[in-house]
């Protein structure tokens, strides 16, 4: 453990500088939150908990499985660890010395469909025996598959470079329809420095002896509507994140009138998000947060109802990570005052980056003297409509081979599958064996394509030189969201 107080010294000015940072980026004033007066009586009290502990080790006292040993490589170790355990004699101790990365999986097994799951564990870092000046950050990858196939983006949870003692890193994801097996892999992933884990779990969620189960409404968020929660808390909202350790400092000053769940005055249904903020001293805001999954270049639209009474504020907003957790943009609303509901949404579509998914946080911010509730948030995919309209691409020549460029004549087809109408633009891109793509180019304006019904539209002379192209069509919807098919094409001379 003498390692990971070492580090200490190294991240203290990084501490110094999350707080300030953190404090600028609310409402500019410092509040201290006092007791929120809940009813007892009408809130839930069974606690909703794992029902089942996947991890067959969760303290590491046994000796590790062969199934869990690393790809070999030089300066790379997993092993137990009985120089510090934050329970028991042992831990798992992840060091990398080259900055390649190091994995451990600690589940591989099926789980059940459309299920609420949490993973929780203890870690701590340090640059032991390296060169680094900051430790790693651990990440947990979470990958869901069925018959031998990924079938969603894989989960990843980032923990802070600034455990210089145990914390507790925690995520909830929700299950796919179709899934049968899950992995769970622990990461340092291109860092120098060690990691060690202790009391992991991993499970399903239950609420009392009912299980927590999910319904396909198309929000991307676990329980937007605040219903499901227990003491005072609302189920898969954290108060602030596992990135701002220093939250967690403010929020010991009243551990429950922070962050409550009330059942008055809800928007909908017969709960909401409240806090009331009676004096400025300690907490400089509130904070509700959910950790999310995003796809890259993909729209998304947060929203979600909102009042306040007195003199604070409060907004949505969505942080998103790049690949090794360092904060890449935060789309939000603007800040709304006092007054009754209010419907607020942002939409932001994520980058491009390496094409990898990138992990989110949507986030409930407020501040201020007054009372701040909110409710009905959403997290939905811009276009997900989109996956329901197909495109087909014909011609009179089998496979799309032509004798002569000039001859090129196609017809794009697209074929609204979906309940609703909808407004559609298609554009076309050529990609040959040696050149980048090209495009993209218009070829049908906006027009409305009934549910059920079809469009088409012509494609012809669009080569400029003979050659083997991918053709791509790009469909786009009115509220930004897009698809994009590819098809063969080859023409002579």
């Amino acid at each position: 453990m003498r390692a990971i107080w070492l580090c200490g010294l190294i991240v203290l000015g990084s501490l110094l500088m999350v707080a300030a940072q953190e404090q600028e980026a609310a409402t500019g004033e410092v509040a201290e939150v006092t007791e929120v007066a809940t009813d007892d009586e009408s809130t839930e009290t069974d606690e909703i908990k794992i029902a089942e502990n996947l991890v067959l080790n969760p303290s590491f006292e046994e000796d590790l499985g062969d199934w869990q040993a690393p790809a070999e490589g030089e300066g790379i170790e997993v092993a137990r660890d009985d120089r510090c355990a934050s329970d028991g004699e042992h831990s798992l101790r992840l060091t990398s010395k080259s900055g390649k990365d190091v994995t451990c999986v600690v589940y591989t097994g099926p789980v059940e469909p459309c299920r609420r799951y949490r993973f929780t564990t203890k870690y701590a870092t340090s640059t032991m025996d390296t060169d680094a000046e900051v430790p790693p950050a651990p990440l947990i990858w979470i990958e869901f598959d069925a018959k031998g196939q990924s079938i969603a983006p894989a989960v990843n949870v980032v923990g802070s470079h600034q455990a210089v003692e145990w914390e507790t890193l925690e995520h909830e994801v929700t299950t796919p329809p179709d899934v049968e097996f899950a992995t769970v892999t622990l990461y340092i992933w291109r860092q120098k420095g060690t990691a060690w884990f202790d009391e992991m779990e991993f499970g399903p969620l239950v609420q009392g002896e009912m299980p927590v189960v999910t319904c396909a409404d198309n929000n991307l968020l676990f329980n937007g509507d605040m219903e499901a929660g227990c003491k005072g808390q609302p189920g898969g909202w954290l108060p602030g994140s596992q990135r701002m350790g220093i939250y967690q400092q403010w929020v010991k000053y009243d551990k429950q009138g922070c962050h409550i769940w009330a059942d008055a005055g809800a928007h909908s249904g017969k709960h909401c998000l409240a806090c009331e903020v009676k004096d400025r001293s300690k907490v400089p805001y509130i904070f509700w947060g959910q950790n999310v999954m995003l796809k890259p270049d993909t729209t998304y639209r947060v929203s979600g109802w909102m009042r306040t009474e007195g003199k604070s504020s409060i907004k949505l907003q969505c942080t998103i990570y790049g690949s090794r957790g360092l904060e890449e943009e935060r789309p939000a609303t603007g800040y709304i005052g006092r007054g009754p509901w209010k419907l607020k949404q942002v939409v932001f579509r994520t980058p491009e980056g390496d094409g990898l998914p990138r992990s989110g946080l949507v986030g409930v911010v407020g501040g201020g003297v007054g009372k701040m509730f909110a409710d009905d948030i959403r997290l939905e995919e811009v276009g997900a409509e989109l996956k329901d309209v197909k495109v087909e691409v014909t011609s009179d020549k089998q496979g799309n081979v032509f004798m002569s460029m000039d001859d090129v004549k196609l017809t794009v087809k697209l074929t609204n599958e979906t309940e609703k109408d909808l407004w559609l633009s298609a554009f076309y891109m050529l990609r040959s064996l040696d050149s980048e793509n090209g495009g993209p180019k218009a070829f049908m304006a906006p027009q409305r394509v009934s549910a059920g019904e079809s469009v088409e539209a012509p494609l012809e002379k669009i080569l400029e030189e003979a050659g083997i192209y991918k053709l791509a069509i790009r469909v786009v919807a009115a509220g930004g969201g897009h698809i994009t098919s590819e098809f063969p094409l080859a023409a002579a001379q």
